[in-house]
């Protein structure tokens, strides 16, 4: 499927003639516009990313439009939850034309326990107070995040605990080391724990400081 997705791509580009350029932009709600920006040689696709965040208290939704890997196209949505009622839905489509016209579905709220229960927290520090989390739905693995944001020449570390499903946690311990950073966020550890007990750990350096971790969660 991701072959056939990089020769249909490639295809459009040869046809046209053309560098790849990609609307740039970023914005509260499920649409933006923007200027087009050049794509870089390792860039094949243009991709718009939704992102739904109840992190930090009402639900706040936001939308991308930029430059992208084919690798994040084949990756599947992105879900997890903090505890307390807090979530990230994160979804996204690849597209060299009509990107104006894409929107893309996140996966729904999964709302049903499912007897899994991880640690889970969330602080704008090194470390946080954990308090047990009923996982629901696809969510069958446990995650930790720590990083460091730099903004505005303040350094600010947070850390992140919660729920996760194995897609999201395949994309941690995988080969998606594409996915572009889109924020500052610099990730220190990003590890999983599988409901059966086994840890396993990628630093996400490449891959996870990509999540929308300052611009979507905060």
């Amino acid at each position: 499927m991701q072959t056939l997705l990089k020769v249909s791509l490639f295809l459009a580009l040869v046809t046209s003639g053309a560098s790849l350029e990609c609307e740039t932009c970023f914005s509260n709600g499920t649409t933006c516009a923007g200027d087009k920006k050049t794509c870089l040689g390792t860039e094949e696709t243009c991709i718009v990313i939704l992102t739904e965040s109840t992190v930090d208290g009402p639900s706040v939704t936001k939308i991308e439009k930029r430059c992208s890997t084919i690798s994040q196209c084949s990756m599947p949505p992105f879900y997890f939850t903090l505890g307390a009622g807090r979530r990230v839905r994160q979804s996204w489509v690849c597209c060299i034309d009509d990107c104006d016209k894409v929107v893309p579905v996140l996966i729904p709220v999964q709302t049903r326990s499912n007897g899994v229960m991880c640690p889970a927290c969330h602080e704008w520090k090194e470390s946080c107070k954990t308090e047990m989390a009923n996982c629901t739905g696809m969510e069958t693995s446990c995650f930790k995040i720590t990083s460091h944001v730099d903004t505005n020449g303040t350094h600010v570390d947070r850390t992140m605990m919660g729920c996760t499903t194995k897609y999201t946690c395949a994309a941690i311990e995988g080969e998606a080391t594409n996915f572009r950073p889109m924020s500052s966020e610099a990730i220190q550890v990003a590890e999983c724990t599988h409901s059966m007990g086994s840890r396993s750990s990628g630093l996400l350096l490449p891959i996870f400081s990509g999540l929308l971790l300052l611009k979507i969660i905060s």
